[in-house]
């Protein structure tokens, strides 16, 4: 939590955070482009995504998540955020506001993606998973279920994000769902010289 503060804007009380298990690094500078809470330029830009799957037969209460992340954003000052619930979150409205968002970020900008929902394994189509496997959000239709058409593969994400936002921008991605760990797919070529950080 006292890490979320420090990157957006919350502050911490904190005169150590920790780095790894049971290191730790006095709190103090160790970087050339400081985020907007600690003195640095820019803006954080944020898109949270919410699903219950109510109207499926694997009902799940991420909307929690989504409200608490949304009240933690605005606590600390972040004022462009999108959050989309349940039958908001189809895949054509997360594209539309991937584009959005990322549109407006400057070089020192952040984009902050948070997804709560389910998550997939899913045949690779394109041949660059050593496992042949994509990960996939499972986003909704207009009747609340997860579809073929509305699963957003790894690739199609990272192309997304990449296309959206200039080169300079910085990336941040939380994802509480399952097969999360390898769903920014940074592996591939989209993602080249680009800060960014995936955190499940």
């Amino acid at each position: 939590m006292d890490f979320v503060r420090q990157l957006f804007g919350g502050g911490s009380s904190q005169k150590y955070a920790e780095k790894g298990p049971g290191k730790h690094v006095e709190a103090k500078k160790h970087y050339l482009r400081p985020a907007p809470a600690g003195g640095g330029d820019g803006e954080v830009r944020m898109l949270i995504m919410a699903i219950d799957y109510k109207k499926t037969k694997n009902p799940l209460t991420c909307s929690i998540d989504g409200h608490n992340m949304e009240a933690l954003a605005k606590a600390c000052n972040i004022t462009d955020l999108a959050a989309l619930y349940d039958e908001e979150c189809s895949k054509a409205k997360v594209l539309e506001q991937i584009a959005a968002l990322g549109g407006r970020c400057g070089e020192n900008d952040y984009l902050v993606f948070y997804y709560s929902g389910h998550g997939m394994s899913v045949k690779d189509h394109d041949g660059d998973e050593a496992d042949g496997k994509d990960e996939a959000f499972c986003f909704i239709d207009e009747e609340g279920q997860v579809t073929g058409k509305t699963l957003m593969r790894d690739d199609e994400f990272a192309e997304a994000v990449c296309a959206a936002t200039p080169a300079n921008a910085r990336i941040v991605i939380m994802c509480d769902c399952c097969h999360s760990g390898t769903i920014a797919d940074f592996h591939t070529g989209n993602w080249g010289g680009r800060k960014a950080i995936s955190i499940t």
